[in-house]
């Protein structure tokens, strides 16, 4: 099982009542993906690390500790740039991701999925 951590749910997930686990918007992308990789996405964990609550991308510290946690015993997958930074500024093991909802070339499925493939494959090799 991986962590995989994104931003915070988009104005249209909280709106629709949806979650990462619900593989609907920027998440069926990356279900995509991840089946296309062997790699079941409900097995896996989901997780935001910036507030909801906040206009702005404001971290939440008590996800923070939590995630220092489990990357001691999971791999942990940063979904874009913005949490890449917060978790490498506090020295968080992970991988880095480009988010599922990207914009331009990347966001052709087939591209998408390549650039996971060859992500996680790096990964296995170390």
């Amino acid at each position: 099982m991986c962590i995989v951590v994104g931003e915070r749910r988009s104005r249209r997930a909280r709106a629709m009542g949806v979650r990462w686990i619900d593989g609907h918007l920027a998440a069926k992308s990356l279900f995509d993906a991840l089946r296309a990789c062997g790699i079941d996405p409900e097995a896996q964990m989901y997780v935001n690390l910036f507030d909801e609550r906040y206009p702005s991308l404001h971290v939440c510290q008590g996800t923070l500790r939590r995630l220092q946690r489990l990357a001691q015993r999971h791999q942990l997958v940063a979904l874009g740039a913005p949490v890449h930074l917060a978790l490498a500024r506090d020295a968080i093991p992970h991988l880095a991701l480009v988010h599922p909802a990207p914009r331009g070339r990347i966001r052709e499925r087939e591209r998408y999925q390549a650039r996971v493939r060859a992500v996680l494959a790096d990964s296995a090799q170390r």
